[in-house]
C-alpha cells in the first residue's frame, strides 16, 4: 500500500516520518471470523458485492436529503457489512457517518460521505483481489488459504 508522507522531520534527523494508510481489507481478521472456510468466504464476499451499491445508495441519499434516520440507519447497515469482511478503514468512515447522524450533525457530511466512497472503492479492489484467490484455491484444493 502506497504511504502518505506527512512532510514533517523527526527530531534530531533529517529523515521525513511516513504515515502509512491502513490496508484496505484486514484479511486476518476476516479469514479467521470465518475459521478460513474458503466456500463462507466466496459467499459473503458475493453478498457483500449484491448489496454494496444499494447499501452505499442508501447512505447517499441520507447524505443529500440531510436525514438524520435514514442516514444514521444506512450507515449502520453498511458499517456492519464491511466489519465482518474487515474492512476496518470502510467501516470506520460509515462510522463517523452514523454518529453524524445520530447527533444531528448534518452541515457538514460531504467530505465524510467522499471518504467512505473512497474507502470503499479500495476495499472493493482489495476484495475482489481476495475474491479471485479464495476462487482459484477452490479450484485447486492443493493451494492454501
Amino acid at each position: 500500500m502506497p504511504s502518505v508522507r506527512s512532510g514533517r522531520k523527526a527530531p534530531g534527523n533529517n529523515k521525513v516520518h511516513e504515515r502509512h494508510s491502513p490496508p484496505a481489507i484486514d484479511r486476518v481478521v476476516f479469514l479467521e471470523r470465518i475459521g478460513r472456510d474458503q466456500e463462507l468466504a466466496l459467499g459473503l464476499i458475493d453478498l457483500y458485492l449484491r448489496n454494496s451499491g444499494d447499501m452505499l445508495s442508501a447512505v447517499s441519499a441520507g447524505v443529500r436529503d440531510r436525514d438524520s434516520e435514514s442516514l444514521e440507519r444506512a450507515a449502520h447497515q453498511l458499517k456492519g457489512a464491511l466489519g465482518i469482511l474487515g474492512a476496518k478503514a470502510a467501516a470506520g468512515s460509515a462510522l463517523t457517518l452514523e454518529r453524524m447522524a445520530r447527533n444531528g450533525d448534518l452541515a457538514a457530511l460531504d467530505d465524510p460521505y467522499a471518504r467512505l466512497a473512497s474507502d470503499m472503492a479500495l476495499f472493493e479492489i482489495a476484495l475482489a483481489n481476495l475474491r479471485h484467490e479464495v476462487y482459484q484455491n477452490l479450484a485447486s484444493p492443493q493451494r492454501s488459504f
